[in-house]
Order: structure tokens, then sequence, then C-alpha cells
């Protein structure tokens, strides 16, 4: 089934959908008051994917040019393996100034590691156990754009 998806800023006024979104796909999700705050950060950028105006995805990332953190990306169950995530990653790469991104990722979400790996990602290290429930490493990536020559 096709969906239409529309990428766009996230206002404060999305921070309940974040939320459902947030808890809907992780174990140790983002508490509501640490998205609210993140939303506020001047470095920090996100973007939602909407279809029919509700989101089904978004990613917040800190920008300090030429550098750039994926810090959360997140798809509704229900519109998973339809690009949402490559869609997102894209925009947001390609709105900023940063040549050098940097990621974390669960090693058992081979889903979300293949994404990365599709777009350029490469792994550069390992954090033991560095989420929690459940308790797990984190595959440290890293991807380097070309420099835009003018």
């Amino acid at each position: 089934m096709t969906m239409t998806v529309d990428i766009t800023p996230v206002t404060t006024a999305d921070l309940p959908r974040l939320m459902e979104l947030e808890r809907a796909s992780f174990g140790d999700p983002w508490s509501e008051s640490a998205m609210a705050a993140t939303l506020e950060i001047p470095v920090a950028r996100a973007i939602a994917a909407r279809s029919e105006g509700k989101i089904v995805g978004f990613v917040i990332a800190y920008l300090i040019p030429p550098e750039g953190e994926i810090a959360d990306i997140c798809v509704a169950p229900e519109a998973r393996g339809r690009g949402i995530g490559c869609l997102l990653m894209r925009a947001l790469m390609e709105s900023c100034d940063c040549t050098q991104f940097y990621l974390e990722v669960r090693a058992s979400n081979l889903p979300a590691r293949r994404l990365y790996e599709k777009l350029g990602f490469q792994r550069i290290g390992l954090r033991k156990n560095y989420y929690d429930r459940p308790r797990e490493d984190a595959v440290l990536m890293a991807l380097s754009l070309p420099t835009a020559t003018h």
C-alpha cells in the first residue's frame, strides 16, 4: 500500500504524538520532559513524516556544522518497511550544512542498522551495556559526506 508522506518541521504541539511513537517503538523511551527540552535546544532539528496530516515518523538531530548527531529516529510500527526512515534521514542530511554524521544504535536492531548502512554509515565502535531495558550494547556509526564545491 502506497503512503504519501510530507516532510515538515516538528513543533511543540507535536509532542504528544512524538511520545506516542517513542513509547510504541522503544523499551527505554525518552521521557516527555527530555523530548520537550530537546525540541527547544537551538542546535537541535526535528522533522516529521506526515501522512494524511498524522505523524508517522520523526528524526531528531543535533547539528553543529560540520558535524551532526542523530539523537532519535522513530517510525510508527504500522508504517515501517515503507522507506520512511530513509526519507527522514535523507531530508535531514540534505537540509543542513553537516558533512559528518554520527549515531548509535542497539546492536540487535538489524532493520535500523541496515538502513544506516544503506545510507553509507559505517561501524566505528561499540559502547558496552549502553542501553537499558533491555541492557544492550550500542553500535557507533559514522557517515562522511563529500564537501560541496562552489
